[in-house]
């Protein structure tokens, strides 16, 4: 995952549940927690801050799963539409809008678009991570700069970001 968000050096804790997040935004009861990263924000609008997981996530296709990070320095993101509304899309992951949270699970700020990237790789075309950074960079596919994925991995450092939102 990479994410816009504030300044310096934080932490960034990731949470994930099957379902919707849609009545699970005032508690960490429905959630798993993943695990806290390190980060450190730029002040620089629209430099991507990249969170480095290193505990996988591995998502079962035609499942709905949701992601909620909650980062010390802050997340960029802009009004939405609708809750629910999908704003980024290719032929393996979908993403909608959701919620934007003042603190953790204390999410009133509704409709929000998160904006940021998330980087993937399908079943069966892992690569090993060559450069040591964390990730294993992957070739955008698709029509939507919020998401870089697929089968055709290479180390390639792809960014993304800023996103045509990050203004």
């Amino acid at each position: 995952i990479r994410d816009s968000s504030g300044t310096g050096a934080g932490t960034m804790e990731v949470y994930w549940k099957v379902g919707t997040g849609y009545n699970s935004t005032s508690s960490n009861a429905d959630w798993t927690f993943l695990e806290t990263v390190s980060i450190t924000g730029s002040s620089a609008v629209g430099t991507p801050t990249a969170v480095p997981l290193t505990t996988p996530l591995t998502l079962s296709a035609g499942q709905t799963y949701s992601i909620y990070m909650l980062s010390s320095i802050g997340i960029r993101y802009t009004n939405g539409t609708t809750v629910g509304t999908t704003f980024a899309q290719d032929a393996n992951i979908e993403v909608t809008e959701g919620y934007g949270c003042g603190s953790a699970f204390s999410c009133s700020f509704v409709p929000r678009v998160w904006n940021g990237t998330i980087h993937y790789i399908e079943a069966g075309s892992l690569e090993a991570d060559d450069d040591g950074d964390g990730y294993v960079e992957c070739v955008w596919v698709g029509n939507n700069p919020a998401i870089a994925g697929g089968g055709d991995c290479d180390d390639c450092l792809l960014y993304t970001s800023p996103s045509p939102r990050d203004g």
